[in-house]
């Protein structure tokens, strides 16, 4: 039986952490995987090549992010995405 009014673990905490954080990292390459295959159909269907606006650069970002866990802000300093935990 579980005690609720017991703190988890540093080591269960940060393990559920890894856990989640790769989850997320999957989840973004997908994403990115999703949206190249995506913009490419829709090349192919216009026959004619066109400039997606915000799209490509969202796979590029998420790309990056999946790879990295970090992002760079505008003055270049890292910050750690933020997971919701």
């Amino acid at each position: 039986m579980i005690d609720v009014n017991t703190k988890p673990n540093k080591g269960v905490i940060l393990k559920k952490s890894v856990e989640y954080i790769r989850q997320l990292q999957q989840m973004i390459q997908s994403q990115a995987l999703r949206i190249r295959e995506l913009e490419s159909a829709g090349m192919s269907s216009n026959m004619q090549p066109h400039q997606p606006q915000s799209s490509s650069g969202l796979a590029a970002m998420l790309a990056g992010a999946a790879g990295l866990g970090t992002q760079r802000n505008q003055g270049g300093d890292v910050n750690m995405m933020n997971s919701g935990l």
